[in-house]
């Protein structure tokens, strides 16, 4: 219970500052994108408690959710954004589409509740969470070297769950399935005006057994997938608009930014993937010179991108190694 209640602080103030951005017109993409953000949000909360030296226990976990929560509702305003209606066509279609999705969804979340961690790669994250909350440092000696300097996302996932007393340590990834198909059908929704186009699409995506598969396995490829491939969905929606009014850019390039950012955030060799978006950004904004305030927009794309790789690699700067020997490990895995 506390564990629902720990989350759902942190979801919501997720979600305001997702319904303040005022560029996503659906609801359940809200959600979806606000659960994203919940995540990286307590990752950063978990990773500043263990750099402290402070064991993130439950009870200091609720405290700083409190805290993020009561910082949304102070400082982020709640605008009634209108959501985008389209013709009630094809609905069987999105019925059938989403009932597909459901089912594959409720599987996963069975399979992730029934079946323990037992893939050797997971087995390590799980030793690097165990780590984080008991040991309160992120260079164990537990934890072999190429390993412990791998980004810390879902040992921090496992952390997470782990000062809950939680037993199911996989239920986080069904979940992370289900938001890449909600945000990936509107996305394609408010590109084509057509759910029969959005329905097949999404079940394409949906069904495709190696991409359904990692969903029930705690590993780096289902997360940064769905970190690579929104921030790729909302970064070509800035792009698309860069003509467009000035404050609907500045939300995409700060919501694609972040997206790739926590891409490297997971897996740290993505920083050379997120290069493509990088140089095809330099080339768009080559093409509207003197426009000084499309320049915010590229600052804010930047930022979020570079922001959590950043504070990882100061982090990997205090481990007693050389930095060199670090550069040269950390893209191994």
């Amino acid at each position: 219970i506390l564990l629902l209640i720990d989350f759902g602080l942190v979801w919501f103030a997720a979600y305001r500052w997702v319904r303040a951005l005022k560029v996503i017109s659906y609801e359940w993409e809200k959600l979806a994108l606000a659960f994203l953000f919940a995540l990286a949000i307590k990752s950063l909360i978990l990773f500043f408690w263990v750099r402290l030296g402070v064991r993130p226990t439950a009870y200091i976990q609720l405290g700083s959710s409190v805290l993020v929560l009561v910082l949304a509702l102070l400082f982020i305003s709640n605008p009634n954004a209108e959501e985008v209606v389209f013709s009630y066509q094809k609905e069987g279609l999105v019925w059938i589409t989403w009932s597909v999705v459901g089912v594959l969804f409720i599987f996963s979340m069975v399979n992730a509740w029934f079946f323990p961690i037992t893939e050797s790669d997971a087995i390590w994250y799980h030793i690097r969470g165990m780590s984080f909350f008991h040991e309160v440092r992120f260079d164990s000696d537990w934890v072999v070297p190429q390993l412990k300097q791998y980004p810390p996302f879902i040992p921090l996932l496992f952390a997470y769950l782990i000062a809950f007393d939680t037993e199911f340590l996989k239920l986080f990834f069904p979940l992370l399935y289900l938001c890449l198909n909600i945000i990936f059908f509107s996305r394609v929704l408010l590109l084509t005006e057509n759910k029969k186009l959005a329905c097949l699409f999404t079940m394409v995506l949906a069904t495709t057994p190696y991409f359904w598969w990692h969903g029930v396995l705690p590993f780096l490829d289902l997360t940064t997938t769905v970190f690579y491939s929104t921030g790729a969905l909302y970064w070509y929606f800035w792009i698309k608009n860069i003509s467009t009014e000035i404050t609907e850019e500045n939300c995409y390039a700060a919501i694609s930014g972040f997206l790739l950012g926590l891409a490297a955030w997971t897996r740290i060799e993505f920083l050379l993937y997120d290069l493509v978006p990088v140089f095809l950004t330099l080339y768009a904004f080559s093409r509207h010179p003197g426009n000084n305030e499309k320049l915010k927009s590229l600052k804010l794309f930047f930022s979020g991108l570079l922001f959590l790789p950043t504070v990882w690699f100061l982090n990997l700067m205090t481990f007693d190694m050389a930095l060199w020997s670090q550069m040269k490990i950390v893209g191994g895995v």
